[in-house]
């Protein structure tokens, strides 16, 4: 199996695992769900319990669209619509398809970290509606730090893969 099929099929799994939680939750959440937390974790904005699957499924679409659907359709985009750092060098004959394979998998790579975000921020959501006073668990903060940090060190890293080499 190709290391780009799995990372689609991670992608595909965290998706099912996500819908099969708010699934599950539906029933369990009250009518009215906190969407909207202070700095404190304390909610303070409120709305319809399908405001939850809204925002989850919103999340999952940006997420396919941007990542996702291009790793999929960068094999055949025409390479002028390609922006990455030295793309004439990486994109040559003899490194154009290697480079593809990269650039896939560094896609998928972020996407899948994107999808499992998020699958871990929808369950913070569901437990958060779930308690007596909606608040955010002590770990939901941190998550959005390391999700944070782990975005910027994927930007460098990829700038960096993609440096000339000896420079």
């Amino acid at each position: 199996m190709s290391r780009v099929l799995l990372g689609l099929i991670i992608g595909s799994s965290l998706l099912a695992v996500q819908a099969n939680l708010l699934a599950g939750a539906w029933s369990e959440l009250p009518a009215q769900v906190a969407v909207h937390f202070g700095t404190d974790g304390v909610a303070d904005g409120w709305g319809e319990k399908s405001s939850l699957l809204w925002i989850s499924s919103m999340v999952s679409v940006v997420v396919l669209v941007c990542f996702h659907v291009p790793a999929v359709l960068i094999r055949w985009m025409p390479r002028g619509l390609l922006n990455m750092p030295n793309k004439d060098y990486w994109l040559a004959p003899g490194r154009a398809d290697t480079t593809v394979v990269r650039l896939q998998l560094s896609m998928l790579g972020i996407g899948n970290l994107s999808l499992a975000a998020g699958l871990l921020f929808t369950v913070g959501l569901i437990d958060a509606n779930l308690a007596p006073e909606p608040q955010l668990s002590r770990w939901f903060v941190p998550g959005v730090l390391a999700y944070t940090l782990s975005v910027i060190l994927w930007a460098v890293r990829l700038k960096r893969r993609f440096a000339l080499p000896g420079r």
